[in-house]
């Protein structure tokens, strides 16, 4: 039986149960409008859809969910009251009344949980047989999705809402090694209860010779269950009935492979579907009324079929299949248990057990809760690890979340799905980390695991931290600064050397620019090759040399600052300015003026002793001759 589930938001708890045949893991997300489904539902990833029920099949609708990236799925009635259906689906789906889901609108965009309920379950999705001890037999088909937490048995109940003396946990489900999800052969399944049940007998195995004795002898058998009790067509939606706590059973005729494939492939001929399935195989039995009105129908897969001899019971058939239910003209198909009996009983027996395996998928987890990494190095490399199981592939998805680190700048996630094949138990995801070379202290994020398709758990180490930690130096513990404000040099002296000092913290490599401002100079005074500097790890001081240029003119005292600007993973001190004065060596400006005047008075007087003397001046101005001689 299904354990009763709940939605839980706030402080609300709403009813829930899953549809069968879906992931039965637990969920934690957002709650979002996807509305009915129609269509790829948009803006769910690692978010839970709430779906309206309609048109199209659950199928459909929760496929849409998780084609956006949505994590699982709330259906809700269109019509008042709860409803139960079958659907396919890689991620977790539940339904809950049109109430509750007219509710769930009230919370949307707020985070919802799934928990189990302490109710005692009273709707069954399955039935099976008790073998003794801690075992029960079903079919894979009914457990292939199902985890172990989900689901409770009651053992040996007429009526679910009385009968509850033996309800039992599931410790572990193994299914039969052969079996495949999308085939019907080798379905059968083994249940492990956590305790022995009280006061039950165990149904015995029939073997080879008693079924074919008994399909000779035409002895009729017992299918026993609590499925749909309408006949139903092939492909056809089931009618919805009213819930039933109670255990039925029905009397069917046992019939031979060859005869029952002929009488199925005479009836899919009739309705144009000849060509389809394989019949029944080796692995498979055939039971029904060629009558109608009598037969298995969805609810009753896993459960038992009944040769009664010598007042013993003996099970031949498990609950598998049908083309559609309880029609006239074909028969239902059931897992032949003589066909595995030697597998069971090697299975049970056994130290070393084979031909089934666990269907647990495991638990998914991160290896630490934290995880640091240097600024400067290219990525941090984060384990998962898969325990408790390793059956079946199971995509792990990751979703990470801003804390003072940025997505995009500090940190980038180039994959977010992990995928682990069967029995994978480790994978690394690689988030790159970007380095801006400037200081701003340690920066966290973390990363939470979701699963997006498979039927397995996650751990309780689901959310991790990591903390990008800063590489560069702390202005306020170091900083950059000329030995003195200002510096004075001859030109004739050829260059000026400037000191820069590091104070405090000296690890780490540094930079810094440094700008120019003229005030009494030209630039054709001096030569500075470079505008920045650098600093190794442990150098505490530097010098910045400066080429003064001697162009043997009297000048006045000339001079320039630079200032220290744009510092990379250090600070700049109190003295971030120098000022350099550079001194003439050519005399001073005043006599050199003094002659400047003398030599200008000679220089005209002898122009105009020339003219007077009548010297002829002949001047070339676009190519015509003018003479002067006054």
């Amino acid at each position: 039986m299904q354990k009763e589930s709940g939605i839980n938001v706030a402080d609300q708890t709403f009813s829930a149960y899953y549809l069968q045949g879906v992931p039965t893991r637990k969920f934690s997300g957002e709650l979002v409008d996807c509305e009915m489904a129609f269509e790829q539902c948009t803006g769910v990833s690692g978010k839970i859809c709430l779906i309206k029920r309609g048109t199209t099949t659950f199928s459909e609708k929760i496929a849409n969910c998780s084609a956006g990236g949505g994590i699982a799925a709330i259906i809700y009635n269109q019509e008042a009251g709860i409803f139960f259906g079958l659907a396919e689906a890689s991620i977790p789906a539940v339904s809950v009344s049109s109430e509750s889901g007219l509710e769930l609108f009230n919370y949307l965009n707020q985070i919802v949980s799934f928990s189990y309920l302490n109710d005692v379950p009273t709707r069954s999705f399955c039935g099976g047989s008790y073998l003794g001890g801690r075992w029960v037999l079903t079919a894979a088909h009914c457990v292939e999705n199902v985890s172990p937490s989900s689901i409770v048995l009651n053992i040996g109940a007429q009526n679910l809402e009385t009968d509850q003396d033996n309800i039992i946990n599931v410790s572990n489900i193994f299914i039969h090694s052969e079996y495949t999800e999308d085939s019907v052969f080798y379905d059968t399944a083994l249940i492990k209860l956590s305790a022995e049940p009280e006061g039950i007998a165990p149904v015995l195995l029939a073997d080879e010779t008693m079924l074919s004795a008994a399909i000779s002898n035409d002895l009729p058998v017992t299918s026993i269950g609590r499925g749909l009790k309408t006949p139903l067509a092939v492909d056809a939606e089931p009618v919805l009935e009213a819930h039933d706590p109670a255990l039925y059973d029905v009397e069917l005729s046992l019939v031979d492979n060859t005869a029952c494939n002929q009488v199925m492939n005479d009836y899919l001929d009739s309705i144009g579907l000849i060509g389809i399935g394989n019949g029944a195989l080796d692995d498979m039995l055939c039971a029904g009324n060629i009558e109608g009105n009598k037969g298995i129908c969805k609810g009753d897969s896993g459960g038992p079929l009944v040769l009664k001899q010598d007042d013993k019971d003996y099970l031949v058939g498990i609950s598998s299949w049908s083309y559609g239910c309880a029609l006239a003209n074909t028969y239902g198909v059931f897992a032949r248990v003589p066909y595995f009996k030697n597998t069971i009983n090697n299975f049970l027996d056994s130290t070393e057990p084979t031909g089934f395996v666990s269907t647990s998928p495991g638990l998914f987890q991160f290896s630490l809760d934290n995880y640091s990494v240097s600024e400067n190095k290219s990525s941090v490399q984060l384990i998962i690890n898969r325990s408790n199981g390793k059956f079946g592939s199971v995509t792990v998805m990751l979703v990470t979340a801003e804390n003072s680190a940025i997505d995009g700048t500090d940190y980038i996630v180039v994959e977010d799905n992990v995928e682990f094949e069967q029995n994978e138990l480790t994978k690394t995801i690689d988030i790159f980390i970007n380095n801006n070379l400037k200081y701003e202290g340690d920066k966290t994020f973390t990363a939470r695991l979701l699963i997006k398709s498979g039927n397995a758990e996650i751990g309780p180490v689901s959310t991790t931290t990591i903390t990008i930690v800063e590489d560069e130096i702390n202005p306020a513990t170091s900083n950059l600064q000329f030995s003195t404000p200002n510096y004075t040099a001859n030109e004739a002296d050829g260059k000026i050397n400037l000191t820069l000092l590091r104070t405090g913290d000296s690890s780490g490599s540094v930079s810094v620019e440094y700008s120019i401002s003229d005030t009494t100079t030209d630039r054709d005074d001096y030569i500075i090759e470079n505008n920045a500097i650098s600093f190794s790890e442990g150098e505490t001081s530097k010098t910045i040399e400066i080429e003064l240029v001697n162009d043997n003119n009297a000048e006045e005292t000339e001079s320039f600052t630079l200032t220290l600007t744009n510092p990379v993973a250090i600070g700049i001190g109190e003295i971030s300015s120098v000022n350099v004065k550079i001194e003439d060596d050519d005399g001073s400006t005043s006599s050199s003026r003094f002659a400047s005047l003398s030599q200008l008075t000679l220089l005209l007087l002898l122009a105009i002793g020339l003219l007077i003397r009548g010297i002829r001046y002949i001047s070339h101005t676009k190519s015509m001759l003018y003479s002067v001689s006054k």
